[in-house]
């Protein structure tokens, strides 16, 4: 299920990437090509990073350090994709530490400014991770869950249903669970088809070259595993590659390769099973006749 999941969120990556991060920062005037990878902004993508590990070993005084860095060089590039994640990630982080010691009233401001992020390609796709929101919102404090969840809502425009029920159900007073993982009808659409992409391609395959087949029952058992052992494959390979192309690309033209190259591996590589599948079978019939 994890493959299916990825394969959703290239998709919504593809058909949600913003052109440029200075589309949605009016304050950024002049968003010039990055030359190259300098030190500064290899810091920059590198933050998360040490900030989860400080967060995971209980150093909150490192967390808070690191995490003012973030915002501070989020500053200097504000015209980056990564502009987005560093807002969000940052002042969630800080308003997680923030509970740690009960002060309510800084995780709520954190949390507020967290929604104040432009967006991200993973942020527009992906999504934001919701844990600070699910923390306040099970101490009461809806109106600042609200407004978090409408800042979310001008970039998340994939959920933006979903983000605007969550929205409702809580100023209804209802209990609401904060979680991402919940597809509307266009998702479950997209998630079934998912998993029948190798069945449909090894029904055409098998459609084309039955004629050929004197086992016809052969084929698409064999074909069927072939194209969901490719399809985990390429759901292996991509997740991680693509994780960390999000990482460390700084162009958007690159990160749209990296999104079609993720693509192309997860629908790609059950083509190319099933046809190689199908070549053999063909061959071998064919050898069969002479």
């Amino acid at each position: 299920m994890s493959t299916v999941i990825r394969i959703l969120a290239v998709i919504a990556l593809l058909n949600h990437l913003p052109a440029f991060a200075c589309e949605q920062q009016p304050q950024c005037s002049d968003c010039p090509e990055t030359s190259g990878l300098t030190a500064e902004l290899s810091r920059f993508y590198g933050m998360e990073s040490l900030i989860g590990e400080a967060y995971q070993d209980g150093d909150y005084d490192r967390v808070k350090a690191l995490s003012r860095e973030y915002l501070a060089l989020a500053a200097d590039h504000k015209c980056d994709w990564n502009y987005g994640n560093a807002i969000h990630f940052s002042h969630r982080i800080l308003g997680l530490v923030a509970l740690e010691t009960d002060d309510v009233a800084s995780a709520r401001h954190h949390l507020i400014e967290a929604g104040q992020s432009t967006g991200s390609p993973q942020l527009d796709s992906f999504g934001p991770t919701l844990d600070l929101a699910r923390a306040m919102l099970s101490r009461g404090e809806r109106e600042a869950v609200v407004e978090y969840l409408e800042g979310i809502r001008s970039f998340w425009e994939v959920r933006e249903e979903t983000v605007d029920d969550w929205i409702q159900r809580i100023q209804r007073g209802e209990t609401v669970d904060l979680h991402p993982n919940q597809h509307g009808a266009v998702g479950t659409l997209t998630l079934y088809f998912s998993l029948a992409w190798p069945l449909i391609v090894t029904a055409i395959f098998w459609l084309r070259t039955r004629r050929y087949l004197p086992n016809r029952w052969s084929f698409p058992v064999s074909s069927i595993l072939a194209g969901y052992i490719a399809m985990a494959v390429g759901g292996i390979m991509a997740g991680p590659v693509v994780v960390a192309l999000m990482d460390i690309v700084s162009t958007d033209r690159l990160f749209y390769v990296a999104t079609a190259a993720a693509i192309l591996s997860q629908y790609g590589l059950p083509v190319l099973a099933v046809f190689l599948i199908a070549r053999l079978f063909k061959s071998r019939a064919e050898t069969v006749d002479t």
